[in-house]
């Protein structure tokens, strides 16, 4: 039987010192939330050894950073997009006269315990404020835009469980852990909490990112009277099937990341300029061009649960609607109005990403005419050159059309190289058909090294949580909370969360580069 996990919460005394060190290391180090699991252990660690102040403590000195990182942010969000939770054994459970409700406790204000008292005060501000043990009613709040801050109490052990869920969020979170663990008759730092219920900067920001509204928004360029029109199409046969094609199946995260990165580098995320349409379009006939062609080389007969193209037609028609959607991408670009310089940078950065994901097929090519089992390693270049790419190139255009810093621009880069990789792992996990051996995948790859299907899929998985979080380390430098934040979401809405994704400093560490050669 595993032994329970314990916590010991540090005294008033130790509380203010960790507290005011805390925010102190936050402000002298500049750090930018949000902050990955890693690096708040890490600086946790730090913390102490520099306090000198008991390693019994770090869990809650863990909570802090992740917390008071986002302090700043917070007091600058309007108090009608906040929300409080409190925890219903913060009541007194021999006084208390509450009744219950599908969201929680509905407190009378008897004056018997605190609650009463913090509720009225966060909710005279203009908060929601829930008494809850955990509900969706949160996560779908946060979804729809309506709250954009939230205020969490608990006790520690709830708290840590719900760290990757709020990494996962990337929206600013203060977590104030409670000074008991009993589960009833439970007390927190009112002082701390009336503090922060009632922090208020100096000015106001939007946090709100709808995706689903700028999904819906990419879509809609995408059927054949808008394309025919940006595209400026004429009667031929030729481009209707281009239409038809670039129109149909695929989930449109190209497009999707060039214009969501260019919105979080210039902070509005409710006018797309016509240029960034253009962009985000030549992404996605580069990208559909390129399915033409893998599904030729691969001898695919299926795309979308329908034939693909050569099959529809024949393969001197598909390679040739193939090069006329490249034809035009390039186009679009270069009916951009961006500068010169601009311009010159996109140009670059998409004949880079053609030139990668080129070589990356070529060397998969390669494997199936010689039929050898590769090393894991080598899969995992080839997904670095052949699925990388195309994340790159489809934020970095946006970033440069958003003028973004050399910086910024260098952590992308890491960022898409880890993404990628990690996408197409997921993929081959999804995908994996134990009885179809000469399938390019890396599970084959592994269940040949390790001889055994369970074996490959849990060290397939690891890597999967390590490639997520050396994404989540590569943006660590990045100082726009915007495009940080941006970041952090996009790891887990495109990979759709794998199952086993503990978030962990430790598995980050158990798994790296070496041992996977």
């Amino acid at each position: 039987m595993t032994k329970e996990k314990t916590y010991k919460i540090p005294n008033n005394e130790i509380r203010n010192q960790m507290m005011d060190f805390t925010r102190d290391y936050i402000k002298n180090n500049n750090l930018t939330p949000p902050l990955s699991p890693k690096d708040v252990f890490s600086i946790s660690e730090k913390i102490l050894a520099e306090t000198k102040i008991s390693y019994d403590y770090k869990d809650y000195n863990s909570v802090l950073v992740g917390s008071l990182v986002w302090e700043e942010t917070l007091s600058n969000i309007p108090f009608s997009k906040r929300i409080m939770l409190l925890p219903m054994c913060l009541r007194n459970s021999k006084e208390c006269i509450a009744e219950m409700d599908e969201f929680g406790l509905i407190c009378m204000q008897c004056g018997n315990c605190d609650l009463g008292r913090l509720q009225e005060k966060a909710e005279d501000l203009g908060y929601v404020v829930l008494i809850a043990e955990g509900t969706t009613v949160v996560t779908k709040l946060i979804e729809s835009g309506q709250i954009e801050a939230v205020i969490g109490i608990g006790c520690l052990s709830s708290l840590e469980r719900s760290f990757p869920y709020i990494t996962k969020a990337a929206i600013p979170a203060i977590a104030i852990p409670l000074l008991k663990d009993d589960c009833i008759d439970t007390r927190v730092d009112t002082d701390w909490l009336e503090e922060i219920i009632s922090i208020k900067g100096e000015s106001e920001i939007n946090f709100t990112f709808d995706y689903k509204k700028l999904r819906n928004e990419i879509d809609s360029w995408f059927d054949e009277e808008n394309l025919n029109s940006i595209l400026n199409i004429s009667s031929t046969k030729t481009e209707k099937i281009a239409i038809d094609w670039l129109g149909s199946g695929g989930k449109r995260w190209r497009p999707f990341l060039t214009v969501s990165t260019f919105q979080a580098l210039s902070k509005d995320f409710t006018i797309i300029p016509d240029d960034m349409k253009k962009l985000a379009i030549s992404v996605e006939c580069f990208h559909k061009a390129s399915l033409i062609h893998d599904d030729i080389e691969d001898n695919d007969s299926v795309r979308y649960e329908e034939l693909t193209l050569h099959e529809q037609y024949d393969i001197p028609t598909a390679i040739n609607i193939g090069d006329l959607l490249m034809g035009f991408g390039y186009r679009l670009i270069g009916e951009t109005t961006f500068s010169p310089e601009i311009k010159s940078r996109i140009f670059t950065e998409v004949a880079k990403a053609h030139t990668k994901l080129c070589i990356g097929q070529g060397e998969e090519l390669n494997w199936l005419q010689e039929n050898y089992v590769m090393k894991i390693q080598e899969v995992i270049e080839i997904f670095r050159r052949k699925t990388s790419p195309a994340f790159e190139v489809s934020m970095t255009i946006g970033a440069i059309a958003g003028k973004c810093s050399d910086e910024e621009f260098e952590a992308l880069v890491k960022y898409n190289d880890a993404m990628g990789i990690a996408y197409q792992i997921q993929d081959d996990l999804d995908d994996f058909v134990p009885d179809n051996p000469s399938d390019f995948s890396i599970m084959n790859s592994l269940i040949a090294d390790l001889q055994h299907v369970e074996s490959a899929k849990e060290k397939a998985e690891e890597l999967l949580e390590y490639y997520k979080n050396l994404a989540l380390d590569s943006v660590a430098s990045i100082n726009n909370i915007f495009l940080k934040s941006h970041l952090f979401r996009l790891i887990f809405k495109i990979l759709q969360e794998s199952k086993k994704f503990p978030l962990s400093a430790h598995k980050h560490e158990i798994i790296n580069e070496d041992s996977i050669k």
